[in-house]
């Protein structure tokens, strides 16, 4: 005996209410994850494009020291601070002080003329957003005399908080492979180096977190200082 066929729409049948419910649930999860991952994605790049802010912020201010320290005139002028470093420590933060004389050319053709000044790097301790953080300044003098009293100005950087690390080291001789030859201080009444290691540290103190360690950006730069002007 032939079976009978049922019609088409007796035989097509909808979704159930647990399939449905499984659906939702199934979408739901797949966004969550998308909306997640956008999230991080974008938290991701904001965080890098600040860490390469700063790091470019940094090697501007350590471009800024070597400059001045590839202007300080040899002989060294007479009576005159030429160049003084000296190892400081701020709690533990590397807060060596430089202070030397620069020369540099000013002016235009039969106005050319040799312009010296004196300029004080520092690292000091303030307080910001009732933190306390390390800071590096600069301090400027067109008044040669030794002592470097122009107003200090702060080279900030994008971070409310951090703290700045300022290493510095010389050697009398070329040889910067011999690590026994690096001196930790200069004294006015030595020549001049041959050789100035600038170590220039920030450390971003900026999350409040205990399980989240401080990011660091570390830049060196090794300085031949060579005379400005001949005498």
């Amino acid at each position: 005996m032939r079976k009978q066929r049922l019609p088409l729409r007796a035989r097509i049948h909808g979704m159930t209410l647990v399939e449905i419910i499984v659906a939702i649930v199934i979408a739901g999860v797949l966004g969550a994850m998308v909306f997640h991952m956008i999230i991080s994605t974008g938290r991701m790049n904001k965080a890098q494009t600040s860490e390469l802010m700063r790091t470019m912020q940094a090697r501007t201010r350590l471009e800024r020291i070597c400059a001045d320290l590839e202007r300080v005139p040899a002989p060294l002028v007479t009576n005159k601070v030429g160049l003084v470093g000296k190892n400081n420590k701020i709690g533990d933060v590397d807060a060596d002080m430089l202070q030397l004389v620069k020369a540099e050319f000013v002016g235009e053709g039969p106005d050319l003329r040799v312009q010296f000044s004196e300029v004080c790097y520092l690292v000091e301790k303030v307080i910001k957003d009732k933190k306390e953080v390390t800071v590096l300044k600069v301090r400027q003098d067109d008044q040669v005399d030794g002592t470097v009293t122009g107003e200090d100005r702060e080279l900030s950087l994008d971070s409310k908080t951090q703290q700045v690390h300022l290493n510095l080291r010389y050697r009398a001789d070329q040889n910067l492979s011999d690590s026994a030859g690096w001196r930790d201080e200069w004294a006015v009444s030595d020549p001049l180096p041959r050789a100035i290691e600038v170590t220039l540290q920030i450390e971003d103190l900026a999350s409040d977190s205990p399980k989240s360690k401080p990011r660091m950006i570390t830049l060196t730069r090794v300085v031949m200082p060579k005379a400005a002007v001949s005498f």
